[in-house]
């Protein structure tokens, strides 16, 4: 990792503890509107809390840029890429199959002022290609964040219905091994379904592991948890932190993610 990767992941990544606590707000773009009308509030509140950095679409980052100015502001990571992969049954357009896409650029975001930028990476579609086009797509924006010395998250997920109980750790195991060999500079992981498990891939992907908070069951095998009650599990593990999903934005959870930042970073 060159001096520009370090300089920005230190933005996001406590370097007292080596911990992160980030939380995902450019979900809009995938589902729609939630809270929005306070999701300025909520930031607000979690920077204030805290929370070491902040995920957002490119359209937002202008609107929100005040939340990231300053010493002690949390850090802005930068998503790249769309997926319909979170619209439940319960959306009113569930994902028929299963798409994924980039949108905007490295590049961009660095001109945006963004410290790290993030992408998804699922294994486990029905077809193979699809597979091979969203790793193809990371692979690229691995080449672009080298040249540019951005730091890249990548969220690896198993998804569909050939991800199995019997061998979700082992999908999930093989989809973050493959974004770290092709460059990616942290992972956010689900959990594994045990400690051993979440020991067992932290110890192979040899880079900051973040535990992802999964609000949907996006494949058959995927293990019932609850994100509170397994952090302390993927602490003990390795793992380098968490990825809240955009629930922890909702005014009922906020209190709970400031919790979970205290308990990540020892407070």
């Amino acid at each position: 990792m060159g001096t520009g990767k370090v300089l920005r992941t230190s933005e996001f990544v406590d370097q007292r503890d080596k911990r992160s606590v980030i939380i995902q707000a450019s979900q809009g773009i995938m589902l729609g509107p939630s809270q929005d009308e306070r999701l300025e509030e909520a930031l607000v509140r979690l920077a204030g809390s805290g929370v070491d950095g902040i995920i957002m679409s490119r359209g937002l980052a202008n609107q929100y840029a005040r939340i990231f100015r300053g010493r002690g502001s949390p850090a802005m990571l930068m998503s790249l890429d769309w997926t319909n992969a979170f619209r439940g049954n319960d959306h009113p357009l569930p994902m028929m199959h299963l798409e994924h896409l980039l949108l905007t650029t490295v590049e961009d975001a660095l001109m945006l002022g963004a410290s790290g930028v993030t992408a998804y990476f699922f294994i486990g579609y029905e077809k193979d290609e699809y597979e091979a086009r969203n790793f193809e797509a990371v692979a690229a924006i691995c080449r672009e964040c080298d040249n540019l010395e951005m730091p890249l998250l990548v969220q690896a997920i198993p998804v569909g219905e050939r991800v199995t109980k019997g061998n979700y750790a082992d999908s999930l195991a093989l989809a973050s091994r493959m974004v770290v060999e092709t460059g990616a500079d942290i992972v956010a992981v689900p959990y594994a379904g045990s400690e051993g498990e979440m020991k067992r891939i932290v110890t192979a992907v040899k880079v900051p592991a973040l535990l992802l908070d999964l609000e949907l069951r996006l494949a058959e095998g995927q293990p019932d948890c609850e994100l509170k009650q397994v952090i302390g599990e993927a602490l003990d593990a390795g793992s380098s932190g968490l990825l809240l999903g955009r629930r922890y934005l909702e005014p009922g959870n906020i209190a709970e993610a400031e919790r979970l930042i205290r308990l990540v970073h020892g407070g």
